[in-house]
């Protein structure tokens, strides 16, 4: 009987970031029996009423708040090795409040829990930060999500500029907002839209009122991250990330990319060849690249077929499956060991 993989899924993910997800269990199924479920109130102390049979489960949280979960859940009843994938930045409590959360794990708890970040900054917060121990966290992305491609809008006027991001202040929307601002006083007819979700949301639809920009700024409350797809132009221009979606959507989209310096943005765009990165918060480099690719159709479709190749080869599920599999396969040696 294949081994099992239970994914918990919290009510805080998105259908958007569990599309990220979904390839990677759909290819894992070869190997794997995969029991998916959707937490609610009554699940509450979960691994309690695990039997001590399931200690060869995998057991895959999706929350966003990996420590609310772990106690929800009642982690140390856990019978088997329990995966935390980080999903946001946003939500995390005080470093202060991690490493001490961490250090009052007993080590036969601790052993069984595993954080799984989804990007280098992520990755490298928990370990330096918090000083996650290396045996105890990856670094493992996630997949590109599955969107059909757009349709070719070359003339279409006027180009929409966009970009998909939570409300939160870590997506860095101000600037966004500042670019908009350099290339509509060169170039007044490019529009630019704003989508996502997050309690900022009212914040930025007063802050485009405020300075007057209604005209070419629309800001749109949504989880539906299929919209990328009436888009010409995606920036993607965070501070801090806890993965790449958004970025990984619109290139499945054939979307041309532009892109601040942030942390492994080098493994999805290539400066020049499949999109253009600019320091952060550089705003006129930014504008005069948004200005170029407006002017620019040839390019902007050469630059968008060369990142969805780019993004969708590298970041497939089959592909990413390989990755995960190993990281699982670890839960068994420690199985073994343990029983030895």
């Amino acid at each position: 009987m294949p081994q099992k993989i239970q994914c918990l899924i919290f009510p805080d993910i998105l259908p958007w970031e569990w599309a990220a997800v979904e390839p990677i269990l759909n290819c894992l199924g070869a190997k794997y029996h995969i029991d998916k479920k959707e937490l609610s109130e009554s699940d509450r102390a979960y691994f309690r009423h695990q039997p001590a049979s399931a200690n060869s489960d995998i057991y895959w949280v999706f929350s966003k708040r990996w420590t609310e979960a772990a106690r929800f859940l009642a982690l140390s009843r856990a019978p088997g090795k329990v995966y935390f994938s980080l999903f946001s930045n946003a939500h995390l409590p005080a470093a202060s409040f991690l490493k001490l959360f961490w250090r009052k794990l007993k080590p036969q708890v601790s052993s069984k829990v595993h954080l799984v970040a989804h990007s280098p900054l992520n990755n490298r917060f928990f370990r330096e930060i918090i000083s996650i121990p290396d045996q105890s966290i990856s670094l493992l992305p996630l997949c590109a999500p599955k969107l059909e491609g757009t349709e070719e809008k070359m003339g279409v006027s006027p180009p929409v500029v966009g970009t998909f991001a939570p409300f939160f202040s870590e997506s860095n929307l101000n600037y966004f907002l500042s670019v908009a601002h350099y290339v509509n006083q060169k170039n007044p007819s490019v529009r630019f839209r704003i989508m996502g979700s997050g309690p900022l949301y009212g914040h930025m639809v007063q802050t485009v009122r405020e300075l007057s920009m209604e005209a070419s700024v629309e800001v749109v409350e949504t989880v539906d991250l299929s919209l990328v797809r009436d888009l010409d132009i995606f920036l993607y221009v965070p501070l801090r990330n806890e993965h790449f979606i958004p970025l990984c959507a619109a290139a499945a989209c054939q979307l041309p990319t532009l892109t601040n310096d942030a942390l492994g943005i080098e493994e999805y765009v290539q400066d020049g060849r499949n999109g253009f990165i600019v320091p952060v918060n550089e705003i006129k480099p930014m504008g005069e690249l948004v200005i170029r690719l407006i002017e620019n159709p040839g390019l902007r479709l050469g630059l968008g077929l060369e990142i969805s190749k780019t993004v969708c080869e590298k970041f497939d599920g089959q592909t990413l499956a390989g990755y995960y599999e190993k990281l699982f396969s670890l839960a068994a040696t420690d199985l073994s060991s343990e029983a030895a």
